[in-house]
């Protein structure tokens, strides 16, 4: 586990200490991994949760398409993202 997570310590990534390297999930946000060896987000389910029922209404109630776009990460930004961004048209599905 990373010593002080609340202090901003960018040393903690230096080969030295390495400390995100600690275990498989050190590093995930939300957490991931069991109870005892790892940190686990007490709203991991209903984050879960909360997402799906989103994706499902983006599926169901919207038609959506992927423009043309430069998807070639930039690497320079944290964290790395696509050159045009994500650029998605939605449009609301007429009601049936």
């Amino acid at each position: 586990m990373a010593r002080n997570p609340d202090q901003f310590d960018p040393g903690r990534f230096d080969p030295g200490r390495a400390e995100h390297f600690r275990h498989e999930f050190a590093f995930v946000p939300q957490g991931a991994g069991d109870m005892q060896h790892s940190h686990v987000c007490a709203g991991i389910e209903y984050t879960t949760v909360l997402l799906s029922a989103f994706i499902i209404e983006l599926l169901r109630g919207y038609e959506w398409s992927l423009p043309p776009q430069d998807l070639d990460f930039v690497w320079a930004k944290i964290p790395a993202e696509p050159r045009s961004g994500l650029m998605v048209d939605f449009r609301k599905r007429a009601p049936r």
